[in-house]
Parts: C-alpha cells; structure tokens; sequence
C-alpha cells in the first residue's frame, strides 16, 4: 500500500489484479497500457482531475483504487462526518479484449465515493455522500483516446468527463 498526501486529503492508493478466464483470449506477450483521467466539472470549471494507470495484458482483469481517508483540517464540515463513516474515494477495474481488425474491447466500471458535505434532519447533522457506479465498454485501438461526459450527479451537481487512452505493445 502507498500513501499520496494531497492538499485535501490523505489518499491511500491500492492495486490489485485478478487473471479472468473469459474463453479463449490469445494474449501472447502483448500488454495494455490504460490511461484513465476523471475530471470533475462545475459547469465549464474542471473542479480537479484524477489520474489512474493500468497495465493489463489481455484477459486480465485490473483494479486501481484510491481512498480517502479524511477530509482537510480546513474543511469547516468536517465536525459532521464521524469516524465510523464510509470512507469517500475512487475506483477503476478494467479488463482489455482483443477483438478483430487490431481493435481492442475496453470493459471499465468506476465507483466513485465523494463527500458532498453535511444535512441537518430534525436536531441531527449528519454526513451526505455522492455515490456513482459508472460501467462503459469501449472500443478502441492502440493509440487511440476516446472521452466519455456523463450528467450531472443528484448531489453535488458535478459532470464527470473520462478521457480513456489505451495503447499496446
């Protein structure tokens, strides 16, 4: 496990990678390189962006996660969310296929966790969380970057943009 310090919060960063047997996948000695950059908008301002790289070969599921283990000292709702609440970070699992025509089958699922602040309900404070599972499959070839804009969540109202670039050797 590596630790990331950021300005906002502490991020642990943990990778994991599972071999899936998806019928016969001819893998040879190819890897996949898969560039994932999720950008978080309020209108047309990009409120941050997170990079995430995965090194697959072919067939082969993988998974890149980073968590948040607290909110920023200067954050003046942090007093609402206690310590025994789920924890706010990012996830992406991919798995890469070959297809034909040197195409390749790009299947990518993001869970996403994000503090969206604090409600008051009768005398209670308590913490509210944005919660988005997002699954894609795209097509693309070696070289190629494709962008994918999903609507604004219920919570915080932020437009996520994925820009996905996949390249193989």
């Amino acid at each position: 496990m590596i630790k990331l310090i950021t300005t906002a919060a502490v991020c642990l960063l943990t990778v994991t990678t599972a071999r899936t047997t998806l019928g016969q996948v001819n893998t040879e000695s190819r890897s996949a390189r898969l560039e994932v950059l999720i950008s978080r908008f309020a209108g047309e301002t990009k409120v941050v962006s997170q990079p995430f790289l995965l090194i697959l070969k072919p067939g082969e599921k993988g998974s890149l996660a980073m968590e948040y283990t607290g909110a920023a000292d200067s954050d003046p709702q942090k007093a609402c969310r206690p310590s025994t609440a789920p924890q706010a970070g990012t996830q992406v699992e991919a798995i890469v296929m070959p297809k034909t025509d040197d195409r390749f089958s790009v299947q990518i699922t993001i869970s996403d966790r994000v503090f969206a602040g604090c409600r008051t309900v009768g005398t209670a404070t308590i913490p509210v969380f944005s919660n988005r599972i997002i699954g894609k499959t795209l097509v693309l070839k070696s070289g190629e970057t494709t962008q994918v804009e999903l609507g604004p969540d219920s919570v915080r109202g932020e437009v996520i943009k994925l820009d996905v670039t996949l390249t193989t050797k």
